[in-house]
């Protein structure tokens, strides 16, 4: 199967500097809210970043080319991690799926731009999208 097993999984660490480097050679990246996201966008790397308790308007990565992955129906967003129900359900709720749907758009587009013959740098200029793991399409 095409599941990825934890043993398919390295553990990595890296000071701030290799990470960023590793990084900066990445044709996408797929990670939460979090501060590596915002370091992908400032290297100009393509994202698709997952959303739970955070309002990507306000949180989200900056520029264009960007996904967003986000259970929309959630009213009580954005709590900042305090959570009124027993778990983060906006997060647990998110679809591989969804994540998945997000990731083959992007690389789409990627793919795309490289087959007309833009530069790397300039394969980044469409809109940020948002795919709801309820709905599996672009909002």
């Amino acid at each position: 199967s095409s599941v990825l097993k934890p043993s398919h999984c390295i553990p990595l660490s890296l000071p701030l500097r290799q990470f960023m480097a590793v990084l900066h050679r990445c044709n996408l990246f797929i990670c939460n809210d979090s501060g590596p996201m915002h370091i992908a966008t400032a290297l100009d790397v393509p994202v698709v970043g997952i959303f739970g308790p955070t309002e990507p308007t306000w949180f989200g990565p900056l520029g264009e080319g960007h996904h967003v992955v986000i259970r929309p129906e959630f009213w009580c967003r954005p709590c900042f991690d305090y959570c009124i129900f027993d778990q983060p359900y906006c997060l647990r709720l998110v679809t591989v799926e969804s994540v998945y749907e997000a990731a083959a758009e992007a690389l789409r587009e990627i793919c795309g731009a490289a087959a007309v013959g833009n530069r790397p740098s300039a394969r980044r200029h469409a809109p940020i999208k948002t795919i709801s793991s309820v709905e599996h399409a672009a909002d």
